[in-house]
């Protein structure tokens, strides 16, 4: 027994065709159709593409670093840095010269001249001393080569100048009220040597007879009879008064 080798269907003995398909008796199977190929796609497309190598991240540099919400910014490094620090100096110290020269300006040329405390401060400093009975800084006031020939003329009646200061006061004001006020001054400085002039003030006082006294330096009597004019010495920075001796 045979079959179609198309349709695989029984043949007949003695056929020249298949009764069920009309093929021949003997042809060769067909091949059976198959799915069309398709293309083998390049090697390289079944990798992915090589990326670029990446740069490590690094850490930020602490000097560079801010805080959030931080605006200062650190200061370069470098030539412009140090022009700038310099800059910044230089403007301070003209800052700084504008201000000493108004205060010159201000206070007056004594301010220069006396390092700070002109003449007429150490004249202040007098009447000062005169109204507390303040004997030992009345002797720190004076010029010291003239204190030292005021402990010669003194040296038969008081043993310090300090002691002959002090019975001045306690004869002239017993009741110790001294009080000077109003003083105006009037100075001129030449070097090292300066001349300052009461030009106004008033002193109160109760006198050794008992009686309330004012006087002025229109009518000097005890405080401003020999203390209207003033001559001073600067040694070493510091303004000294110079007693005349008669």
């Amino acid at each position: 027994m045979s079959f179609c080798t198309r349709c695989g269907s029984e043949l007949d003995p003695g056929s020249a065709f298949c009764k069920s398909c009309g093929a021949p008796v003997g042809e060769a199977p067909s091949a059976a159709p198959q799915a069309p190929e398709q293309p083998t796609p390049p090697r390289e497309a079944a990798f992915a593409a090589p990326q670029p190598p990446q740069a490590p991240v690094q850490a930020p540099a602490a000097s560079s670093y801010q805080a959030p919400g931080a605006t200062y910014a650190p200061p370069a490094k470098g030539k412009g840095a140090g022009k700038a620090v310099f800059f910044t100096i230089l403007g301070l110290v003209v800052v700084a010269a504008v201000v000493v020269l108004l205060l010159g300006f201000a206070v007056g040329p004594k301010w220069f001249a006396g390092g700070g405390e002109g003449p007429e401060k150490t004249v202040e400093k007098f009447f000062k001393a005169m109204e507390k009975g303040d004997a030992k800084t009345l002797v720190s006031l004076i010029d010291p080569t003239s204190l030292r020939r005021l402990k010669d003329m003194i040296s038969s009646y008081y043993d310090t100048v300090e002691e002959m200061f002090e019975d001045y006061y306690e004869t002239t004001f017993p009741e110790g009220d001294l009080k000077v006020t109003g003083l105006q001054f009037k100075s001129e400085v030449k070097g090292d040597r300066a001349k300052v002039t009461v030009v106004a003030g008033q002193a109160t006082y109760t006198d050794s007879d008992g009686n309330k006294v004012t006087e002025t330096v229109d009518d000097p009597e005890e405080v401003f009879g020999d203390n209207l004019d003033f001559d001073l010495k600067k040694v070493e920075g510091t303004w000294y008064l110079v007693p005349q001796f008669d």
